[in-house]
């Protein structure tokens, strides 16, 4: 037998191992101070890093990240987060429009004075605000990153702006609010050419919103007035007390004088 041929077919299977981890700064802000005055809508900056390493032996193909992000303080529509801004070294990133629509007015409606009054006499408690899978109430960000070769990485920067005014909407504020963004590895997936050696990783980064604790200015004088009125009270209840128990009706004794015989003391001196 003369130029006999074998042809074998091997199916070609990537083993991928694509990680991600982020961090934010600032992780945290104060909020609720009715004596600052912000100069815009949007006062608290963020800025969101986050880096995707493929540790596999294979290359990573057709890498695609999704971000989300809080975007309302549900069940009100104002906008509470922003992305202003947005960087990848691979690829490029896009706003998904399957999110609810948001009201963009800065002029947020504030919290009655009988909530208000509530608030501060509460104890504090802590809610927190985070994104599930196709979370309509969050911002969905998609960053189509391409092929990751093995031991490829890429990074994704994020400039987000917050709106603190949002926070102080009642019902639904809290002394501490977490503000908890997600960063998921959407693709690649398992399919009979992908092997994923890790399990789909994901990326929280959590920004902490504290309550200031500061009274406004109506609770302030809610307070004096309410102190005073109750001053006033225990005065008078006391000044019956003792009207009661014969304390402004006793008589007085006049004090015997004693009157003390002078002398003179004259030193004698020695002749």
């Amino acid at each position: 037998l003369h130029d006999n041929a074998m042809m074998l077919v091997l199916p070609l299977k990537y083993g991928v191992s694509v990680s991600i981890h982020g961090f934010v700064t600032p992780t945290s802000f104060v909020f609720g101070d009715e004596d600052l005055i912000p100069a815009d809508c949007y006062p608290e900056k963020f800025n969101y890093t986050y880096n995707v390493i493929n540790l596999g032996p294979s290359r990573a193909v057709n890498t695609v990240v999704g971000i989300a992000l809080p975007k309302i303080l549900a069940p009100y529509r104002h906008r509470l987060m922003q992305v202003i801004d947005w960087k990848s070294s691979h690829g490029s990133c896009s706003i998904s429009d399957t999110s609810v629509s948001v009201i963009e007015d800065c002029d947020v409606p504030r919290a009655s004075f009988i909530r208000k009054l509530m608030f501060f006499f509460s104890p504090t408690s802590t809610r927190t605000m985070f994104c599930g899978r196709k979370d309509e109430l969050c911002e969905q960000l998609v960053c189509r990153l391409g092929n990751l070769d093995a031991e490829g990485d890429a990074s994704i920067q994020l400039e987000v702006n917050l709106n603190p005014a949002v926070l102080l909407q009642a019902p639904g504020r809290h002394g501490i609010m977490k503000l908890e963004s997600t960063a998921r590895i959407l693709s690649p997936r398992e399919d009979p050419h992908t092997v994923l050696i890790n399990s789909r990783p994901a990326a929280q980064l959590v920004v902490e919103a504290v309550f200031t604790q500061k009274p406004s200015t109506a609770v302030k004088i809610f307070i004096i007035v309410v102190s005073l009125v109750l001053g006033l009270m225990i005065l008078a209840a006391l000044i019956w007390c003792l009207w009661k128990a014969g304390f402004f009706k006793r008589n007085f004794q006049k004090q015997q004088e004693f009157n003390r015989d002078s002398w003179d003391y004259v030193p004698k001196h020695d002749k």
